[in-house]
């Protein structure tokens, strides 16, 4: 059935030049109509293939009745059935940058007491919706909500590219829908106990609007982490280490850092402090807190941010908190305690999420403005009665919430986060997570090698999320004492494994982390780190924006990327790779569309971008050919911009 308005009946409508939503009003709340123009113009499509009887919006599950959010329609000849709620109040708000809906819904009579919200947030100037709801028990007795479901997608349609935030570990499409290999709606399955006045909120669901092709669903990727996690965009080129042997050897690494451009210094590992004591370290930082705050004044003296790894949830089994407090780390099955490993043993449930809190807003109130965590494991149940959840299986959920509201904290003071965990903690407020490197690589591989291959992991990563908020490891000198062998040994002497290292990340778009005490050791060395840091500057708009792979690494040929802005010129920037061991001629063919094109519209190229700019033959599709040469293990770019 196609949709469309229904006739005489009011409706809310959110719209701009690709998306246009429809939602009934009368009667209940149901979507009755939805359609997309994945390139802004020409014939709207069906974003779905519809039935009225369906309940698009959602459907939450409390104390074991299911309750949806869309008016529940019979096939259409027999009418409209009042479905589980009424529309209570709207509330719209419309800004320049968007325009958004609150649904606020009244269960009927003879079901539970939970009043459920419906949000939409449609973007004026981006094909990008949001949508997310928010249950609130308005009732005298506790409910246990176990299940909610959002937004059906429609795998059939190819111009939609979706994302999803919140509890993902448990976010899967539900196996409910009334058409399978049609309609797969959003589901989490939960166990929640909603107190009076309490409010839960879903995951958000959030859908772009993109041709079918495929590097166009990448860019959707890139434009919906950006327009719904900005800070994401503001990435800071980082430096981490371990094994100073003092805070003047420190010192001189925040100087070397200060001279070529780098953000933060970051102490990585348990440098900075104790895992679980959470004391800070004697060798660095002998007067305490007087210490810290002196180093993080003299950085900033700098132009330098000081960062501490954390270990979110880890104590280490010979620390003294946890002889203090066993009580306080996760309870498996038949009692057995969790091993720390990489991701914890801690429960945030437990007295643990406290002392780590304050011992955090300490070391902020210090001025440490970058913080590296591991963890939390929030796929592991506890089964200890005194933690703060509310049966074993709710341990997940508690601790992802207890995380989520730290991860919003931080951002709201402004604070980094890099965590090793889900794409959806962006959303929340994480700046970086972990995205195409492989710390196996790295104890196996070492020089020009492991840093294709590690460059090779980072590009294939692109399809997925921008490298804008990942990170990579870029290695220099001594790496975990030795422990692993380094991309690159000795930076002065070493200059095409530096210069490739350097590239990889910075002319990749990654800003972290590049590891070593020293970057470079000598006036060749400083000019490569310099060099790589300057470009990164100098094209932040572009590298913070689209990626798109032009070739991908194999150590025979030129490999590289495309970096691009819509809304900047120089459009964009393509960096190029060539670590074989002769010299190589490659055609690359850049697609300008992505970077603002429209007919009509001239490019020109400059190498480094200098020079006379030579004007690019475009053909109807915005694409220009690059014809390049590049010597043996040698890496360049190319500035494009619009006539």
């Amino acid at each position: 059935m196609p949709a469309q308005k229904l006739s005489g009946l009011p409706h809310i409508t959110l719209e701009n030049q690709w998306i246009t939503r429809s939602w009934c009003i009368a009667d209940g709340l149901a979507t009755t109509d939805y359609r997309i123009r994945p390139r802004g113009r020409g014939l709207w499509l069906e974003a779905m293939h519809w039935h009225p009887w369906w309940d698009l919006d959602g459907m939450i599950t409390a104390d074991g009745v299911n309750l949806p959010v869309s008016r529940m329609v019979d096939p259409p000849e027999l009418g409209m059935i009042r479905g589980a709620f009424s529309v209570k109040d709207i509330r719209q708000e419309k800004t320049d940058h968007a325009q958004q809906v609150e649904f606020v819904l009244s269960p009927a009579e003879n079901l539970p007491l939970v009043e459920v919200s419906l949000h939409g947030k449609l973007l004026n100037h981006e094909p990008m919706l949001r949508t997310w709801l928010t249950v609130r028990n308005i009732g005298k007795k506790e409910y246990k909500i176990t299940r909610l479901a959002l937004e059906a997608v429609y795998p059939m349609r190819k111009e939609m590219e979706f994302m999803q935030t919140g509890f993902d570990t448990e976010c899967f499409p539900g196996n409910d829908q009334r058409f399978p290999g049609v309609s797969i709606p959003r589901t989490v399955h939960l166990r929640k106990t909603l107190k009076p006045g309490e409010t839960l909120e879903s995951f958000s669901l959030l859908t772009a609007v993109c041709p079918t092709d495929y590097r166009w669903h990448v860019a959707a990727r890139h434009d919906l982490v950006h327009a719904f996690a900005p800070h994401t965009c503001r990435p800071k080129i980082l430096q981490q280490a371990e094994g100073w042997k003092d805070i003047d050897e420190l010192k001189q690494s925040i100087n070397e850092a200060a001279e070529v451009g780098v953000q933060v210094v970051l102490l990585f590992v348990a440098e900075g402090w104790s895992y679980g004591d959470l004391e800070l370290s004697e060798i660095l930082f002998p007067n305490g807190d007087t210490d810290v705050k002196a180093l993080c004044d003299y950085a900033a003296g700098r132009d330098v941010q000081i960062g501490f790894y954390v270990g979110e949830c880890i104590a280490l089994p010979d620390c003294k908190l946890l002889k203090d407090h066993p009580d306080w780390q996760f309870l498996g099955i038949g009692g057995r305690r969790y091993d720390p490993g990489g991701i914890g043993n801690m429960c945030p449930s437990s007295g643990w999420g406290n002392h780590f809190r304050k011992k955090i807003d300490h070391l902020l109130d210090l001025g440490v403005k970058v913080l590296q965590t591991d963890g939390p494991p929030y796929g592991q149940v506890c089964h200890e009665k005194d933690h703060g959840h509310r049966s074993p299986e709710t341990a997940c959920l508690d601790n992802w919430a207890w995380e989520q509201q730290f991860n919003r904290d931080m951002l709201a003071k402004g604070i980094v986060v890099q965590t090793p965990a889900w794409p959806s903690r962006l959303f929340d407020g994480a700046g970086q997570i972990g995205g195409g490197y492989t710390e196996d690589d790295m104890s196996v591989l070492k020089g020009l090698d492991q840093i294709t291959q590690f460059r090779s992991n980072l590009v294939a990563a692109n399809d997925q999320l921008p490298p804008s908020c990942r990170w990579g490891f870029m290695s220099v000198g001594k790496m975990y004492g030795g422990a692993r062998p380094s991309m690159v040994d000795d930076p002065e002497n070493e200059p095409v494994r530096l210069e490739h290292a350097l590239a990889t990340h910075l002319g990749l778009g990654f800003t972290a982390c590049l590891h070593g005490k020293h970057l470079f050791t000598g006036p060749q060395s400083k000019a490569l780190v310099k060099k790589w840091i300057d470009f990164y500057n100098r094209y932040r708009s572009l590298l913070t924006c689209r990626t798109l792979t032009l070739r991908s690494p194999d150590m025979h040929g030129l490999d590289g990327v495309f970096h691009c802005n819509p809304k900047e010129n120089p459009c964009g920037v393509a960096v190029i790779f060539n670590p074989s061991d002769r010299e190589q001629t490659g055609t690359f063919i850049i697609p300008l569309e992505f970077a603002g094109w429209s007919p009509g519209r001239s490019a020109a190229v400059r190498r480094h971008g200098e020079g006379q700019s030579i004007p690019l033959a475009l053909d109807d599709q915005g694409q220009a050919l690059l014809e390049i040469r590049l010597p043996a293990e040698k890496v360049e770019w190319w500035e494009i911009c619009f006539g």
